[in-house]
């Protein structure tokens, strides 16, 4: 939502495409971390870290990729459709880009997210009765 701020210029390449400003969930290092954690949810050998931890961290994750890619396409959106006008120029076909595609894929990736959080605790509590 960097675009926002006065005089701000969105001709930027977007975060993570060699920005040096990269900034928000996918700007900057740490994509292998982020990849190894959705991955110790739903492979065996995530079991040895410890599940509360790995979920905490997860649910956070979640919801602040949730937070991130639905404000930032709703913001674009506005802007797009004429509801808010931001002060200096907006390059509308980069905006109509990070609102269709780059935004949105954190949104998709926040909710795969949670669901595969919500799949880890759903294989680790036990099913059926006790014989």
């Amino acid at each position: 939502m960097a675009w926002l701020a006065p005089s701000s210029d969105m001709s930027r390449s977007p975060p993570g495409r060699g920005d040096a400003n990269a900034s928000g969930p996918g700007g900057g290092g740490g994509e292998c971390g982020r990849r190894l954690l959705a991955l110790a949810l739903a492979r065996p050998w995530g079991r040895i870290i410890p599940r509360r931890g790995l979920r905490a961290v997860s649910a956070a994750a979640s919801v602040l990729l949730i937070v991130y890619g639905a404000l930032n396409v709703l913001a674009a959106a506005l802007v797009l459709s004429g509801v808010l006008h931001p002060t200096g120029r907006v390059d509308r076909p980069a905006l109509r880009w990070h609102a269709g595609v780059w935004d949105l894929w954190f949104l998709v990736w926040g909710i795969l997210l949670t669901l595969a959080t919500i799949g880890s605790r759903r294989r680790a509590t036990p099913t059926g009765r006790p014989s």
